[in-house]
């Protein structure tokens, strides 16, 4: 995901309260151009901006040039969401591992290729042993990744954070 000039004034925006209506409809409008489904609420469009703007980018950085396991990635070239360059500069920059591209499958392909997404996540850990596969996020050091929490500062929609 690319940078966003003003994440920040828009995730403020959604909860302000003469600035609440307009700017829901203003990004619902703009999730539905980008090509998310109609169904999405305004309650999840500005769930999602709160959480882009406690995105820490550099936080982020580092925590990928410190993993150290082969690492999966899936994206669709019809993904309305995130570009081309965007995947391809996060796959680069990953630690080796199975990487996935499908001509359809849009934003969530999780959900489109969920299937075939499992067989290659499941393929992918299967020469690791057992114990490592089992405690690969439980065995990091103290403190080691600790700033990749930062996305809990977003919380979730009901939290009293966010209203």
């Amino acid at each position: 995901m690319r940078r966003f000039w003003g994440r920040a004034g828009w995730a403020k925006a959604v909860d302000a309260p003469l600035l609440r209506a307009p700017a829901r409809a203003a990004l619902k409008a703009a999730f539905r151009l980008s090509g998310f489904p109609s169904s999405t609420t305004s309650d999840e469009v500005a769930q999602t901006l709160r959480c882009l703007a406690a995105l820490d980018f550099e936080i982020q950085q580092r925590n990928t040039a410190a993993l150290r396991v082969p690492v999966l990635t899936a994206w669709a070239t019809d993904d309305a969401f995130i570009e081309r360059e965007v995947f391809e500069e996060h796959a680069a920059a990953l630690p080796a591992g199975p990487r996935l591209s499908w001509s359809r499958g849009g934003h969530n392909i999780q959900k489109t290729q969920a299937v075939e997404l499992a067989r290659s996540w499941r393929f992918s850990l299967s020469p690791l042993p057992q114990t490592f596969r089992d405690e690969t996020f439980a065995a990091t050091a103290p403190g080691q990744f600790a700033e990749a929490r930062q996305i809990e500062l977003c919380g979730p929609p009901s939290s009293p954070g966010n209203r």
